[in-house]
C-alpha cells in the first residue's frame, strides 16, 4: 500500500503528503496505545494473601481469587478483605494507565503536556 506522502508527492503537494504521513503515523501509534490500554490490569491481594484481585482501568473486576483459608475469616472480615483488595487493584490500574498516558503524551507533545488523571 502506498504511503500518503508517496501519493501526494507524485501529484505535486509534498507538504500535504508530509502532513498525511505524520497523521497516519500518529493514528497507528494511537491504535497501538488503545490496544495496550486494553491489556492493563491492576493487581492487589489482602494482607494475608488469601484474597487476590485483578481490576481493569475504571475498577471493574477482571479476576477474583478467594483461597480456601479465607473462608475462616467470617463473612464481615472476608468482605472487608475483598473490598480492600478491589480498591487497591483499581488504584493500581489507574496508576498504570496514568503513567502510560504520561509517557504517550510526552512522546507526542514533549514534556510540557502531562496527564494528571483528574
Amino acid at each position: 500500500m502506498a504511503r500518503p506522502d508517496d501519493i501526494f508527492g507524485r501529484i505535486g503537494d509534498e507538504e500535504l503528503g508530509r502532513f498525511l504521513s505524520k497523521f497516519s503515523d500518529s493514528a497507528r501509534q494511537l491504535d497501538d496505545l488503545r490496544q495496550e490500554f486494553g491489556d492493563i490490569r491492576g493487581r492487589s491481594e489482602s494482607a494475608d494473601g488469601n484474597v487476590v484481585v485483578e481490576a481493569l482501568p475504571g475498577g471493574a473486576l477482571a479476576r477474583l481469587e478467594i483461597k480456601p483459608r479465607a473462608m475462616r475469616l467470617g463473612s464481615e472480615a472476608l468482605a472487608a478483605a475483598i473490598l480492600e483488595a478491589v480498591n487497591q487493584a483499581g488504584q493500581d490500574a489507574t496508576e498504570k494507565v496514568t503513567g502510560r498516558m504520561n509517557e504517550a503524551m510526552t512522546s507526542f507533545y514533549g514534556e510540557a503536556e502531562r496527564f494528571t488523571g483528574g
